[in-house]
């Protein structure tokens, strides 16, 4: 049984960062071939972009995660965004697709002959290789005990060097991620596993919304 070294420690927020990290390099392939296709003048300038936009989503990424970076907390947050990734992951990658509110009503609609049907040694792969195993590492991972308020206290400082480094990277290309977004609106949808959670609340949202149901009145009138 795998065991971590004796006295390793990490702390919540780096335990955060390191979340960060991992899912945007390894449960985003179609958003980097996105971001690698786009023209650049130069080898010098693609590498500067890719490294500011790996800069910028660690930075959005952990910036949320400094939300919930308490022990239990983060944990079962990391859990959950490891389970949901791996097979995002899986589905986009193998078929192209994205994840907006539409693909999440498919999901709802889909029954069991059409779920088996998508089961694969691949898919299979993916979900433990991307998802079970980091889990279970997670979960496992001894993390340093402070107090609440070093907790609270390192949460503040995660969150503001993240959004340092998130205004740090708009100061300084705004006109290049000004171009990139608005030429490719779909990154929202290509951003694993933010897309999942973003989608779902707006599915979640319109099957909260009853419609507006007209009834005529007075129709007894003469």
């Amino acid at each position: 049984m795998f065991s971590f070294p004796a006295g390793f420690r990490l702390s919540t927020n780096q335990l955060a960062l390191l979340l960060s990290v991992w899912l945007l390099a390894f449960y985003n392939g179609p958003l980097w071939q996105l971001v690698l296709s786009r023209p650049f003048d130069s080898t010098v300038a693609a590498w500067i972009f890719s490294v500011s936009f790996f800069a910028l989503i660690v930075a959005c990424f952990n910036l949320l995660l400094s939300l919930v970076a308490f022990p239990y907390l983060l944990k079962a947050a990391a859990v959950i965004l490891l389970l949901t990734a791996a097979p995002v992951s899986y589905f986009m990658d193998s078929y192209g697709i994205v994840i907006d509110q539409s693909m999440i009503q498919n999901v709802l609609q889909t029954d069991s002959a059409e779920a088996g049907d998508l089961f694969s040694l691949k898919l299979l792969l993916y979900i433990f290789g991307l998802g079970v195993l980091p889990a279970i590492l997670v979960l496992k991972l001894p993390l340093r005990q402070r107090s609440p308020w070093h907790e609270v206290r390192g949460s503040l400082i995660s969150a503001v060097a993240s959004f340092a480094m998130i205004a740090a990277v708009a100061a300084l290309f705004y006109a290049d991620y000004a171009s990139f977004f608005r030429n490719n609106p779909q990154i929202r949808l290509l951003l694993t596993p933010s897309n999942t959670f973003y989608s779902g609340y707006k599915e979640v949202a319109s099957l909260l919304r009853k419609p507006t149901v007209i009834r005529p009145i007075g129709t007894d009138a003469s």
